[in-house]
């Protein structure tokens, strides 16, 4: 069972809306150092804004076409952008959190709202939306690979821009330290990537099997 009730649908994701425009605004606007092109190359702006642009062309679609069922591409989508923003919120909680906490200077960073927003609120809400208002059982047992496709596209666009460019507040050519070719080597980082995608088609399947036992459920 999900909820139906199209003006439901709406508020709550029109709130997502929200949360994630004042999140993405607000890092942008905490930013020490590095401009806007340094923030765009971080996967948690990214996938915030991959968040954002969906729930837009949703709410729009909605509005447009009343009553009409979605598109048959839309839960293959959904469930990519689902399984991004869950990425951002694990990587972040699991691995990066607990070193921001270790440097006092990063410590208020870590518990700040637009941190907090980014990388809490607007993944659980995505999360939530699934739950409530989408139809279970619609995920095709492909699509965890499928999924990957935006992980993958961003790691190329990491390892393109470490050619060109660093960051200003770390004096690294890489966003994350996990793909720091400069400090891990091409073998430590394959390594590091590796676990990355198997845990990324874990965390799909997860999702397809949850969604699939929910479906029987209703």
């Amino acid at each position: 069972m999900y909820i139906k009730n199209k003006s439901v649908q709406m508020c709550y994701r029109a709130i997502l809306v929200a949360a994630c425009l004042c999140g993405l605004t607000m890092t942008f606007g905490m930013s020490r150092s590095g401009g806007v092109w340094d923030m765009l190359s971080y996967y948690t702006v990214q996938s915030n804004i991959i968040v954002l642009l969906f729930f837009v062309g949703l709410v729009i679609y909605n509005l447009k076409h009343r009553g009409e069922e979605l598109p048959p591409n839309y839960y293959t989508i959904k469930g990519a952008v689902i399984t991004c923003i869950t990425l951002t919120l694990l990587i972040f909680h699991f691995v990066l959190r607990p070193m921001l906490f270790s440097m006092a200077a990063d410590a208020e960073y870590a518990t700040s709202l637009p941190n907090v927003l980014v990388h809490y609120v607007v993944p659980l809400m995505t999360i939530v939306d699934w739950l409530l208002f989408d139809r279970k059982g619609a995920f095709r047992k492909l699509d965890p690979l499928f999924w990957t496709i935006i992980p993958w596209a961003y790691l190329g666009f990491s390892l393109i821009r470490a050619q060109f460019a660093t960051f200003a507040a770390t004096g690294s050519r890489y966003p994350y330290f996990f793909i720091d070719i400069d400090k891990y080597g091409v073998g430590g980082v394959a390594i590091n990537v590796l676990c990355i995608a198997v845990g990324y088609v874990a965390l799909g399947y997860v999702i397809y099997f949850v969604d699939r036992g929910l479906a029987k459920i209703n």
